[in-house]
């Protein structure tokens, strides 16, 4: 009875709450509140408080222990008024839901509307601003120098023009300015403000980075202190070229008065609120005093940041948010949403947001629903009247019906009870003709066919205990929890247990180390699940001897339930012979794994029959995987040469491909392919052999060209010396030209004086032509071209001077005029548009070293550096190389560092390997960094170091001895 009173009072709290939480959102939104009357008045309430009343006692009188009338006349009960309820409640629901979806769609409108007019209003000003920055006057005014603009003519038009747009709007336009490259304000209708420096503010910076117009977010003015918001565009000269910037400066107040939709005007209940995308208000109809108010907490760093860029001075603490979390907030799919617009204090109401499309500023509208709510009231009160009526009817129909039902299943259930006290013929008189007329009928053929069934299940289980103790086998039969049910002569031979005492055997008892119960328990699930389970097992007998047995087991069912019949069979000489076998196997694939060539055998037909672990290696492929495929599916790239191992298998005479090439991860390999016929036991084959020659490829083919790098270097000396010729006679050239056009020398004169024409004149129209720049360029490009002439044949003469002592500063600058000579002929980078960043250290003392040897590292490093640069995508920076000297503890320090893409750990420590190369196939060698290591550690007694940081930079730091010259 507990249990029923315990059931109804759980049933009632819950029903009671999830109800009031339906009929009225508003109590939904604070549920863990005191519950109030809900809105469907007292009668309302008194109705269904007795209709959960009814369906606790119909519960309690089901579940307590009762006859069958008092259970049908409470399940008449229950299921009847339950649906009632559900129908009413969702008839509720579907009313409510209909009004929100409708307040929604009005609100969405209203919404969408608005936000159309508040981007309206910004793309009109937008677009207002880029045509007025377009007005000739302002360009014209700010290409003339700027020691001259006071009191100009052009200044006079430009303040004038300024003052007329100011008065298309007087109401919200406060001032108009025109700001230069700088950031200095050049006019302006607010007088103060001229000459102020705006270089830091959004609406300066912004126009100039994207040359588009741009509105800004609302800031407080410095010039009236009231919230503001800033139109501006570039003003570009007639060529495209940006010359300042027209910034217009409105009231924040003109986006107050878009705030308000025709339909809500003069509706109390109605909020509308602005927010931008850090979470400050820009407007609101309710509360303007709030404007410039965080909707959420905002850490001091932001008002910080808030403080510089839009100059917000005031701290508040506390933030008056829309009742939803930032992230929530500005979740676009979440459109729709219950709470309070400004804070704790304030009223819930159903809100929607919208984001406009021309900034990043969101609209928020919200009104009360308590109309709404008074309409679902109503309608639930019509809906509890009439459950209550039909609740009557469905109670005096239910006292009928049970009661010509139970009578005759009483008399049935009386000879049901004499048959289980094991009665053989039991039967009970018919009294109806119906539906329990027939279960009647049944029952007297049950017990009669019951009465039969017990004879013949006694006869075959004798049969069945027969058969199982002829098997040799042992059999043990167990039900689905493990626990041994029977077991047959077989078993009592082997395991020495006889058939009472394994009854109270669990399979742990008879089982070896290492197979516990729940292990058994858990093949006897997996056996009740699939039907079948086959395993190996170390079983232990009654003297705990162990020995290996195989078994099978099979599920089957009984009336008493599910049942596992376990066969076990000894498996000891099984077991040693697979043992021995192993063993041989392993030691022979020790042996073939322990070649450091790759060894793969195949039989006649091309499967795979042998894998040693340099195959796994090489391929990627496992052993278990390889062996049974097919030769050329497991590597592909050598199934031409099923031909040769055909032949070789025929011939019985080995077959050799030397050099073979292989491409991997983009880059050349040479391999040796050996292939030795195999016949053994009658089975033919092969066995293939794979060793990796490529470094010994590689070296030849260096030596070979480091003949021709020779070859190379002499052929350079002399187009040095070549070019030094023709280069003196343009330099002596260009020489002639200026003093003969230029000066002012008496010879000049003279020409001129014969040929009629004056001489000033002609040096006139050279000045407007700007032919002495061109002649300047002439000469200052033949300096520069001598100047990468010398450091040419300075490098080409390796090993003539010897050790030296040589500026650490002049070698990296004759090397940098080397390489950026080398790239401008490059069609992959161009060493031009790399930015070079030097930070040489005053002081430094010469060094004693091979000067062309170190030239040569610094070239490798330097090319190394630009061809990192061009695999990176730049989208703020740009690509720079740094060159830094310093001394340190009586070396000379020379920092090479990029910001290019880095590299990781492991390329860092391998980057110094002969032949380890990060570039594609055919432009690297990897050679570069290897040798200029050998000419800093060993020639030089130095150190050189790589340091990286993936995606950011690579920095390689050489350290040179400056104590002595030995």
């Amino acid at each position: 009875m507990n249990n029923g009173f315990r059931s109804l009072a759980m049933f009632s709290s819950g029903f009671t709450l999830l109800f009031i939480m339906h009929c009225n959102p508003a109590y939904a939104y604070d549920w863990a509140s005191v519950l109030p009357v809900p809105v469907f008045g007292l009668t309302g309430y008194i109705l269904f408080l007795l209709a959960l009343l009814l369906l606790g006692v119909a519960l309690f009188l089901f579940f307590r222990p009762a006859g069958l009338r008092r259970k049908l006349l409470s399940a008449f009960l229950f299921v009847s008024l339950l649906p009632l309820c559900v129908l009413a409640i969702l008839d509720q629901k579907v009313t409510s839901d209909a009004l929100t979806e409708n307040s929604q769609q009005v609100m969405l409108s209203a919404a969408s509307q608005t936000a159309a007019a508040v981007d309206s209003f910004i793309l009109s000003n937008l677009s207002t601003v880029r045509t007025e920055a377009s007005i000739p006057q302002f360009a014209e005014f700010l290409l003339i120098p700027e020691e001259i603009r006071d009191g100009s003519p052009e200044e006079l038009a430009v303040m004038g023009l300024l003052t007329s747009l100011k008065r298309r709007d007087q109401t919200y336009i406060t001032s108009i300015a025109v700001l230069d490259l700088s950031g200095k304000a050049i006019a302006d209708t607010y007088g103060p403000d001229i000459g102020s420096d705006k270089s830091m503010r959004d609406y300066f910076l912004e126009p100039l980075k994207t040359g588009l117009p741009y509105v800004s977010s609302v800031g407080i003015s410095k010039t009236n202190n009231q919230p503001s918001l800033y139109f501006s565009c570039p003003i570009r000269d007639t060529a495209g070229t940006i010359l300042g910037v027209l910034r217009f400066r409105y009231n924040a107040a003109s986006l107050q008065s878009l705030l308000m939709p025709g339909d809500f005007v003069g509706q109390a209940a109605y909020s509308a609120i602005l927010f931008d995308n850090v979470g400050f208000r820009l407007a609101d109809t309710q509360h303007p005093e709030l404007v410039l108010v965080p909707a959420f907490e905002i850490s001091e760093a932001v008002w910080k940041k808030a403080g510089i860029d839009r100059h917000i001075s005031r701290y508040v603490e506390t933030a008056y948010g829309p009742g939803i979390g930032q992230n929530e907030f500005y979740n676009p799919a979440k459109k729709f949403f219950y709470s309070s617009l400004y804070g704790p204090e304030g009223v819930p109401t159903l809100n929607v947001k919208v984001q406009l499309r021309y900034a990043p500023w969101t609209l928020v509208l919200g009104y009360s629903e308590a109309t709404n709510i008074a309409k679902v009231a109503t309608q639930t009160r019509y809906a509890f009247f009439t459950i209550a009526c039909i609740v009557l009817g469905v109670m005096v129909t239910a006292f009928m019906v049970s009661r010509s039902i139970t009578e005759p299943l009483l008399s049935l259930t009386d000879a049901a009870r004499e048959l289980s006290k094991g009665e053989e013929e039991v039967s009970v008189s018919i009294q109806t003709k119906d539906e329990i007329g027939e279960l009647a009928d049944t029952f007297n053929k049950m017990s009669t066919a019951l009465y039969s069934s017990r004879r013949n299940l006694l006869a075959a289980t004798e049969r069945l205990q027969t058969l199982l103790d002829t098997l040799p086998d042992s059999v043990f039969i167990h039900n689905s929890e493990g626990r041994i049910m029977d077991v047959n002569k077989s078993f009592e031979k082997v395991f020495g247990f006889t058939a009472e005492e394994a009854l109270s055997l669990s399979i742990e008892d008879m089982s070896g180390k290492g197979f516990s119960q729940e292990k058994a328990e858990d093949l006897v699930r997996r056996c009740v699940e699939e039907g079948t389970q086959s395993f190996d097992w170390v079983s232990r007998n009654k003297d705990g001897r162990e020995f290996p047995v195989h078994v099978k087991l099979s599920s089957f069912k009984l009336p008493e339930g599910i049942h596992v019949i376990a066969l076990a069979s000894d498996i000891t000489e099984r077991k040693q012979f697979e043992h021995d076998l192993m063993q041989a196997r392993n030691y022979v694939a020790a042996i073939i794994d322990s070649m450091p060539s790759i060894l793969v055998s195949v039989d006649v037909n091309g499967g795979v029959t042998q894998w040693n672990i340099q195959a796994e290696k090489a391929t990627g492929i496992l052993k278990a995987d390889a062996v049974g495929r097919d030769f050329d599916d497991v590597m592909p790239y050598l199934a031409d040469e099923m031909k040769r191992i055909r032949h070789a298998v025929k011939t019985q005479v080995p077959v050799a491909d030397i050099r073979r090439v292989r491409i991997v991860d983009g880059k050349i390999r040479y391999e040796d392919v050996t292939i030795y016929p195999l016949v053994a036991d009658g089975v033919e084959g092969a066995v293939i052999r794979i060793d990796d020659v490529t470094e010994r490829v590689q070296l030849e083919e260096m030596m070979v060209q480091s003949e021709k790098m020779m070859s190379v270097g002499g052929l350079a000396a002399g187009m040095a010396h070549e070019i030094n010729n023709p280069l003196a006679a343009i330099m002596g050239s260009v020489q002639n030209m200026r003093k003969r056009l230029l000066s002012d020398m008496q010879k000049n004169r003279d020409a001129a004086r014969e040929c009629d024409f004056d001489l000033h004149k002609m040096h006139s129209y050279l000045e407007k032509r700007d032919i002495p720049r061109m002649i300047e360029g002439i000469h200052s490009s033949g300096e520069r071209a001598a100047r990468i002439v010398r450091n040419v044949l300075n490098f080409s003469r390796r090993g003539g001077k010897g050790f030296s002592h040589y500026s650490i500063s002049d070698l990296l600058d004759k090397s940098l005029e080397l390489i950026a000579s080398d790239y401008n002929l490059k069609k992959d980078y161009d060493f031009k548009n790399i930015s070079l960043n030097k930070e040489y250290q005053p002081g430094i003392p010469p060094i004693f070293c091979e000067g062309s040897q170190l030239q040569q590292v610094f070239l490798n490093l330097f090319k190394n550096a630009a061809e990192a640069l061009s695999d990176k995508e730049f989208a703020v920076e740009k690509p720079m190389i740094t060159v830094r000297t310093i001394k340190e503890d009586g070396m000379a320090v020379i920092h090479v560092e990029d910001n290019g893409p880095g590299m990781d750990e492991d390329k860092c420590r391998r980057v110094f390997e002969p032949f380890y190369t990060t570039k594609p196939t055919g432009k690297g060698t990897g050679l570069g960094l290897s040798v200029s290591y050998f000419i800093i550690v060993d020639q030089h007694g130095g150190t050189m170091e790589v340091f990286s940081e993936k995606g950011k930079w690579t920095r390689f730091v050489i350290k040179l001895p400056l104590s002595n010259g030995s």
